[in-house]
């Protein structure tokens, strides 16, 4: 290799590793930040709105929704803390749903999980403060990341519990 093309590669991973450094925080304060975070990692995020009017952000993520929920706002706005949540239809197997979530909520997870009766589904969900500096990008894609991790891991324990026929 030319030393040219030596100082071309350490000028250009400079570049990238400056620019990686630089990428904004994701906030509970500016949902927006969130949007930038998530789209600068590939995902496609909207805001929306929550019953609350507070702000919420859907994304999505191995073909299920992923909805980044603000909470502790003040008048839908300024907001303390976010709560990731994804859920998964029980239709038909609505025992198994609910003795996989009793399972599930004797062990330490990283993700808390609750049966929603009303909906016949269960909800994962995973809160997140990210203080007055904000997480990195990687932080919200890796809390995203466990969420499914630990929603197939309790998928699966429903699909064990279910009776063969």
């Amino acid at each position: 290799m030319k030393w040219s093309q030596i100082v071309g590669l350490a000028f250009l991973s400079s570049v990238f590793f400056c620019q990686a450094a630089n990428a904004a925080n994701a906030k509970a304060t500016d949902p927006n930040s969130f949007v930038a975070a998530l789209q600068a990692k590939g995902y496609v995020a909207n805001i929306d709105s929550d019953a609350q009017a507070d702000p919420m952000i859907i994304t999505a993520s191995g073909g299920l929704t992923v909805s980044i929920i603000f909470n502790g706002c003040e008048r839908r706005s300024n907001c303390t803390y976010v709560e990731f949540v994804v859920s998964l239809k029980c239709d038909g197997v609505e025992n198994e749903c609910k003795a996989a979530i009793g399972n599930w909520q004797k062990e330490e997870n990283f993700a808390g999980a609750v049966y929603l009766e009303e909906h016949k589904s269960l909800a994962m969900y995973h809160y997140m403060v990210t203080g007055v500096e904000g997480v990195s990008p990687d932080a919200v894609i890796g809390t995203i990341e466990y969420l499914m991790s630990d929603l197939r891991a309790l998928e699966s324990n429903i699909i064990a519990l279910k009776p063969r026929r």
